[in-house]
């Protein structure tokens, strides 16, 4: 590795015990330390918002009330309920399914 890459923020933490700090011997009792090294050295994702709807979906699941559902993060365009949308699997890429978004749930600002 070269000496840029070995160049980074140390923190040390305790999610099971909700502890961190910047040295084993100075922890707080919130991971502040954490939260506030992420926000710094961690470049906000870049979104597109005037392209296309594209999502990349992390988790999927069923309900029997709601039907499918899709955890994921937008990475260019936007998403309302109520939006018809092509569904692309990367397993099946040749195959385009339409649905619907019959939920949306939202995390602003979620540092």
């Amino acid at each position: 590795a070269s000496d840029e890459q070995c160049d980074f923020p140390s923190v040390y933490a305790s999610g099971f015990r909700g502890i961190a700090g910047y040295t084993p011997d100075a922890l707080e009792d919130t991971l502040q330390p954490l939260f506030e090294t992420i926000c710094k050295e961690v470049p906000p994702p870049r979104v597109y918002p005037s392209n296309p709807l594209q999502m990349m979906s992390a988790n999927i699941d069923f309900d029997t009330h709601l039907g499918r559902i899709a955890i994921g993060r937008v990475v260019s365009g936007t998403i309302r309920k109520g939006q018809q949308v092509s569904i692309v699997s990367s397993l099946t890429p040749d195959q385009v399914r339409t649905g619907k978004v019959g939920e949306l749930y939202v995390y602003n600002n979620f540092a």
